[in-house]
């Protein structure tokens, strides 16, 4: 007589694996999906996963209040716990509206305006911070992110709209992104024409 398997965990057992099977002739049915053996095999089979997916431990959903979930803890065990807040995600946004046209080697336009942490903040790495209304002519935008008045920049991988672009085309990368309470942002125009330039950094704080 086959042993019945369990779809459980790849994929979650029917009605055809686990039938109902009030009336039936469990010994002797023609249908092998209800002969009580393939039956109390497959339950057992699901029964063995449920436990490993759920993990050990006497923490009882009674136990638990509203808005808990079942959390791994280690060596297996699990426990009903709230989950961990998420952060507070706050954009700093500058702009500027026009500007000197800044060719290559030329000397960088300091930021207007400076942003002050009142709390510990991380930056959010994303690939794209910037933009421009009017594209650049004839030299690419490159801008700085400055923290305390110092780049945050790896190399030259300065966050770039290249000429004819209105958006940014390149994947910055970052030396830094964790801000302490009173630690100060701006953002310097590295290079670069065109006008309406904005920039937006994302930051979580804890």
């Amino acid at each position: 007589m086959p042993a019945g398997i369990s779809n459980y965990p790849t994929s979650l057992d029917t009605i055809t694996d686990l039938p109902d099977v009030s009336g039936k002739n469990l010994g002797g049915d023609p249908d092998p999906n209800a002969i009580h053996s393939n039956i109390t095999d497959r339950t057992s089979q699901a029964i063995i996963a449920l436990e490993a997916k759920l993990g050990i431990g006497s923490s009882v959903a009674g136990s638990a209040t509203t808005g808990q979930v079942i959390t791994k803890q280690a060596g297996g065990t699990t426990i009903w716990a709230t989950p961990a807040a998420a952060p507070v995600k706050f954009p700093v946004v500058f702009a500027t509206d026009s500007w000197t046209a800044i060719p290559n080697g030329g000397t960088p336009l300091q930021g207007n305006y400076e942003w002050e942490f009142e709390n510990a903040s991380t930056l959010l790495v994303t690939t794209k911070v910037a933009r421009v209304k009017t594209a650049p002519v004839t030299t690419a935008i490159q801008i700085r992110v400055m923290k305390n008045g110092s780049s945050i920049i790896s190399g030259s991988n300065y966050p770039q709209i290249n000429v004819g672009a209105n958006g940014q085309t390149n994947t910055p990368v970052y030396t830094s992104t964790a801000f302490a309470a009173g630690d100060r942002l701006r953002v310097d125009i590295f290079q670069g024409d065109g006008a309406f330039l904005l920039v937006k950094l994302w930051f979580t704080e804890p």
